[in-house]
């Protein structure tokens, strides 16, 4: 299960991670630091993205993982560019855990106005960015599923 919330007017966002949480992924873009925390017993992680030192998109969930990429891996490149005025983007890869499901991308604008772009579900595959025609512009890879459990078990 997971929560999204909106950030209330204080600093702090509520939290399902109550127990002592370490840092595990952090990244820094001019205004905005993007921080991905586990808790104590690793079954809550959370990612937090401040501006100026406000929190302005926090996500949490118990069983699942963030990563700061596309390859759903710690330690990878969370920016990229696309063509047009604000073409900055962060994207922070997430796995439900489990034994498959579920695997999705969320990517975010980091120009003036901190905004979502999109978020990209791949059930039971991971999508990634990948520039499939060498234009130096990312596409989304997604596999589909729709045969998942059909015919016999996963």
């Amino acid at each position: 299960m997971f929560w999204v919330r909106e950030i209330p007017d204080s600093k702090e966002p509520p939290s399902l991670c109550h127990e002592n949480k370490s840092l595990i992924e952090e990244e820094r873009y001019h205004d905005y630091h993007i921080k991905v925390s586990r808790s104590a017993d690793g079954l809550c992680h959370s990612i937090d993205i401040e501006k100026h030192g406000e929190s302005i998109f926090h996500e949490e969930e118990i069983g699942g993982h963030y990563y700061l990429n596309d390859r759903f891996e710690e330690n990878g490149n969370p920016f990229f560019a696309l063509p047009g005025k604000n073409n900055v983007h962060f994207v922070f890869s997430k796995w439900t855990g489990g034994a498959h499901c579920c695997y999705s991308l969320h990517i975010f604008s980091l120009g003036k106005e901190f905004r979502k772009i999109a978020s990209i579900d791949g059930g039971n595959f991971a999508p990634i960015l990948k520039d499939l025609d060498e234009d130096g512009v990312p596409e989304i890879e997604v596999a589909d599923d729709f045969l998942g459990y059909r015919f016999s078990s996963f």
